[in-house]
C-alpha cells in the first residue's frame, strides 16, 4: 500500500509542478509600458527629467505631487486621470546606451516592470533617470520592479 501512496503523490507533485511552470512559461502578458518621450515628445528623459532619488523609484499618481518632485527640462502635463508615472533613479558604472522596459503580469495578476539599462564602454558613471508611464489602475501601488544591469561592448 505505502509504494502505491508513494506512486501517486509523486505523481501529483509532478503534475502541479508542470502546470505552473506552464502558466509562468506562456500566460505571461508582456507589455510595452508607454513613456513620456513618446506621449509627450520630450527628448531622452534620462537626462531631461530629474527628481531626488538615489538606486530607487517612487509612483505619481497625481499632478501635485509630480510637480513638487519632478524637474527638469521636460515637464509635460501628465494625464494623471489616464496614467501613474513610475519614476526612478539608477547609479551606473558606465555609459548608458539605451533602456528597454517591459511590463509583465504573471498567473496571479502581479505586474512586473522590468527596466533593462544597456550599457556601453563610455567611461562615465552616470545617474540615469528611469520611468514608465503605466496606465491608471489600483494595481500599480503593488507593481515589482526589477533593474537589470546588460554590458553591450559592441555598441
Amino acid at each position: 500500500m505505502k509504494p502505491l501512496f508513494y506512486t501517486l503523490a509523486f505523481f501529483i507533485l509532478i503534475a502541479c509542478d508542470k502546470a505552473e511552470k506552464h502558466c509562468l512559461q506562456t500566460d505571461i502578458a508582456r507589455l510595452a509600458p508607454s513613456s513620456i518621450e513618446e506621449i509627450y515628445d520630450c527628448a531622452d528623459t534620462r537626462y531631461s527629467l530629474e527628481i531626488d532619488l538615489q538606486d530607487n523609484y517612487v509612483l505619481l499618481n497625481n499632478k501635485k505631487d509630480y510637480d513638487e518632485k519632478v524637474g527638469g527640462s521636460c515637464h509635460p502635463d501628465i494625464d494623471f486621470e489616464k496614467y501613474d508615472l513610475l519614476i526612478g533613479k539608477k547609479q551606473l558604472q558606465s555609459g548608458n546606451h539605451a533602456i528597454h522596459y517591459q511590463l509583465k503580469e504573471d498567473c496571479a495578476h502581479q505586474q512586473i516592470l522590468i527596466v533593462s539599462f544597456y550599457q556601453n564602454l563610455t567611461m562615465v558613471a552616470p545617474n540615469i533617470t528611469y520611468h514608465a508611464l503605466l496606465p491608471k489602475t489600483a494595481s500599480n501601488n503593488n507593481i515589482v520592479i526589477e533593474t537589470e544591469v546588460i554590458y553591450n561592448w559592441s555598441k
